[in-house]
Formats: C-alpha cells, sequence, structure tokens
C-alpha cells in the first residue's frame, strides 16, 4: 500500500505540532511578533489590501515607540523617529508589490500605482470610541491616519533615457496620530501593559485575501481568552464591508446577504489562517432576529506549540536555578507547576513577585528555597492536589 504524500512546506515556513491533541501546521519561519493598541485592532476604516499591508509595515517601524508605552512611557521623544516635531517612518515601496499585484507592467504605470495607494492613505480616517480620563465623557473620535507622505524620485540612465523611480516613502505623523499606532494602555498598579493585540508580521503582511489581515488582528486581540461575540453589523463595520458614503451619509453593505458574507468573507479568510499561523479560527450564529443571524460567536484556536512550550519551561527552571539556586532534587520538588497547563508568563510574574518579597524580607526568610517551594506549592494547589489524589 502506498504511502500518503507529506505536506510540502513553502519557502518560509517550518512544520510544527502542538501540545494537547498532536495537531501538525505551519508556521512562518520568521516569526516576528507586532504589538498594536486594541483602539487601533477595533477601529473602523475602508482600506484595501496593499494599504492594510502599507499599514501593518508602518506598525512594525513604530515597534520602538510601543516597546516604551507598554512600559508605561508615552514620550516617543526617546527613539529617533521624532523629526520637527513629527514622527517619520520610512517604508520600503517592495512592501506594496509583493505577490503579482505590479508583475508585467511598466515603470509608469508602478509609479502611478504607488502615488494612487498613498493618496488613498492620506484620505484614510479613522474612527473609534475613546473616553475622556476623568471617565465622565464618551467621544466618537474620526482622525486621519497620516499628516504626510513624502516620495523622493530617483532618476537613472536606461538606453540613453532617463528613468525615475521610486524605492521608499517617508510617512509622517503628528504626535496625536501617531499615539493610535503607539499608546498601549497601562496598568500601573500591577506594572503591565493592557488592552493590547499581539499578531505575527508574516501573516498580517503576507495575506492574500483582502479580508485577512484585520480580521486576523482582531481574532489575535482574543487569543489569551478563548473567544468572543459580536454583532455581525460591528464586525463589518471594522472590517469596511459596511461604510457610509462621505457626501450622503447613507450606509453601503456590500455584502448584506448572511450566505454571501459568509461565502465571501469569512470562510476565505478562515481558510487561508487554518494551521497556517499561530491561531485561527471557528465560528457559529450566537442569536437571531426572527430567522436573520445578527451575532456570531468566534472559537479562537491558540494551539501550545511542543518547542514553545519546552522553551519555556526550560527558562523557567534557568531562573529557578540562577536566582534561587535550585538543584536537581529542588526541581522535583515544584515539578507538577510544569505538567499540564502551564502559563509561562504567569509563573514568571509569580517567580518575580516572590524574589521581591524575599528581597525586602530577607531577616525573617531563614531558607530561601524551602520559601521558594512552599510559595509554588500555595500559587499551584490544584496541580498538587490532583497529584495527591
Amino acid at each position: 500500500m502506498s504511502q500518503p504524500a507529506k505536506e510540502e512546506l513553502k519557502e518560509g515556513e517550518i512544520s510544527v505540532v502542538s501540545v494537547k491533541k498532536r495537531v501538525k501546521q505551519t508556521l512562518p519561519e520568521n516569526q516576528t511578533y507586532i504589538y498594536q493598541p486594541n483602539k487601533l485592532t477595533n477601529a473602523k476604516y475602508k482600506s484595501s489590501l496593499v494599504s492594510e499591508r502599507l499599514l501593518t509595515a508602518i506598525q512594525a517601524q513604530l515597534q520602538d515607540a510601543v516597546m516604551l508605552s507598554m512600559k508605561g512611557i508615552n514620550d516617543y521623544k526617546q527613539t529617533s523617529l521624532f523629526q520637527d516635531n513629527l514622527i517619520t517612518v520610512e517604508i520600503p515601496l517592495k512592501i506594496l508589490t509583493k505577490g503579482n499585484t505590479l508583475k508585467n507592467t511598466n515603470p509608469a504605470d508602478s509609479k502611478q500605482y504607488v502615488y494612487e495607494i498613498c493618496h488613498s492613505l492620506m484620505d484614510m480616517k479613522f474612527e473609534f470610541p475613546f473616553t475622556s480620563e476623568d471617565g465622565k465623557t464618551q467621544y466618537r473620535a474620526i482622525r486621519h491616519v497620516v499628516h504626510g507622505i513624502d516620495i523622493p524620485e530617483k532618476s537613472t540612465v536606461v538606453n540613453g533615457q532617463k528613468r525615475v523611480f521610486l524605492k521608499s516613502a517617508f510617512f509622517h505623523f503628528t504626535p496625536d496620530q501617531a499615539e493610535l499606532f503607539c499608546k498601549i494602555d497601562y496598568d500601573f498598579n500591577n506594572k503591565r501593559p493592557k488592552n493590547y493585540t499581539k499578531f505575527l508580521l508574516h501573516t498580517a503582511i503576507n495575506a492574500k485575501n483582502k479580508y485577512t489581515p484585520r480580521l486576523y488582528k482582531i481574532i489575535s486581540s482574543w487569543s489569551k481568552k478563548g473567544g468572543f461575540i459580536i454583532s455581525i453589523v460591528d464586525l463589518k463595520e471594522r472590517l469596511g464591508i459596511i461604510s457610509a458614503d462621505e457626501k450622503t451619509g447613507a450606509l453601503y453593505d456590500y455584502y448584506p446577504n448572511y450566505s454571501d458574507f459568509v461565502k465571501r468573507v469569512l470562510n476565505p479568510v478562515k481558510a487561508e489562517l487554518y494551521k497556517k499561523t499561530d491561531c485561527w479560527f471557528e465560528f457559529v450564529p450566537s442569536a437571531k432576529d426572527g430567522k436573520k443571524v445578527t451575532h456570531l460567536q468566534f472559537k479562537v484556536i491558540t494551539p501550545l506549540l511542543e518547542k514553545d512550550m519546552q522553551t519555556k519551561i526550560d527558562y523557567a527552571r534557568n531562573l529557578l536555578r540562577s536566582h534561587f539556586q535550585f538543584d536537581d532534587k529542588d526541581m522535583k520538588s515544584i515539578d507538577e507547576v510544569f505538567k499540564g497547563d502551564f502559563d509561562a508568563e504567569d509563573f514568571y510574574l509569580k517567580l518575580f513577585e516572590i524574589k521581591d518579597h524575599i528581597t525586602s524580607n530577607k531577616d525573617k526568610i531563614g531558607n530561601v528555597k524551602a520559601y521558594v517551594v512552599r510559595s509554588l506549592h500555595n500559587s499551584y494547589q490544584t496541580k498538587f492536589s490532583k497529584k495527591r489524589d
């Protein structure tokens, strides 16, 4: 009997296996993660696949400022991005010509295409809700995305003729505009960022379907909670499927029929993401008005990968060895912590809280290792009680 053919990996992909169900999937070899505020993830605006790719590239270039904000620092002048009170980002224009967008077109058409995309970005507006600092006023905010764009024109001589070509563009943002991309909410009590989206750059920027990048970012924002319920109207507005005419204000729905919306939008995006990135989704109707589906329930599937989990466990063990001089016997005494569902980030936080407490009470704590073991047993009582049962 012939063996089934192995699934071939495309260039830039790697094969991985999940921890629980041993599900095989592919992931991009370049696993660069991008962070952005949920305010931007959930904003409503019109965009094409190429303009969304451009927004993703801009977000990637602003990560130094985002990282500052995730530490509770929102003074972006500490980065090298500021020029004359504007934040300036340079984007290589090859990002606009990924795939076959401009294949077999002449240079004049390519330039015109770039100009049109940049014009569309200048016209683009974000719409999003926000609350005043005193919590008393709710706003529906509308902001232009970008303050200005400079496109240097370079020239060369080919067969005795001068040709102008475009290599990159400079996008300028006011500090207020930059905040939409950069400012992450920060919980100063718990000393950690909140209300942000973490997504793979490769997935968002290499998507083939117009709606994949935006829906991927939305489901990524819910990956830790595992799912969400959303009205179809709200989802369509976030994807730019329902939009208002700027002159008349009248709303237009590109896919008013639910079956068309599923066939043309949800299923193609689902197929593009399924087992090919860090998370994908399933969906079912969750509410109806008569026969009309009004709300959808999304289940966000984020497989725990064996390789990633082992790396996190190894790092956690190294923290115990380096900070508390744990040996093999000590490690065995808390081994249950790493079994089953293991939230690495939560464990790291607990460990550093224990370390801070020991530092503040070093005169009262005689046996540091015994104290750490006892603290971990108390923090993970459920796991240790299952072992005893």
